[in-house]
């Protein structure tokens, strides 16, 4: 049985640029941000799989910033968690997975995340969104920087 909620055992070396926690159901995605975020310089700090543990996640664990899939078992359950995270512990949240519904952009418009990026893989972007998001600056969806 896989683990709903993780906390790694390394951690780069030398002063991180911020506490990441991730929060997606897949692993390959997880694994994808974890590896994109530490080669950033930051910390992740836990991997939840599970939305709705989420949030004692982030009491536990203290983030500065939350990268959070859209989709948990079909349903977008991401932007409910964001609300909540923002809402209740000040915690700006970045998104990850494709938005191409009109309906699902304005959804997730309307919680106003710090970022959102369609690619885990693409490292040099994630690290662009997160630093501009650490930073209280917003970047739109499809937003090259």
């Amino acid at each position: 049985m896989t683990a709903q909620f993780s906390v790694p055992l390394e951690t780069a070396a030398g002063v991180a640029k911020g506490r990441i926690l991730i929060v997606e159901g897949d692993a390959n995605i997880a694994d994808a941000l974890c590896s994109g975020a530490d080669s950033g310089g930051y910390q992740v700090v836990g991997v939840c799989r599970d939305p709705r543990l989420a949030v004692d996640a982030a009491i536990r664990t203290r983030p500065n910033l939350v990268i959070s899939g859209i989709f948990f078992s079909g349903q977008p359950d991401g932007i409910e968690l964001s609300r909540t995270l923002q809402q209740d512990l000040g915690l700006p949240v970045v998104f990850v997975g494709k938005a191409d519904d009109p309906m699902l952009m304005l959804q997730i418009s309307m919680v106003q995340p710090a970022g959102c990026i369609s690619d885990a893989r693409d490292h040099r972007y994630l690290g662009a969104v997160l630093g501009r998001a650490l930073k209280g600056v917003r970047t739109s969806v499809g937003s090259p920087y």
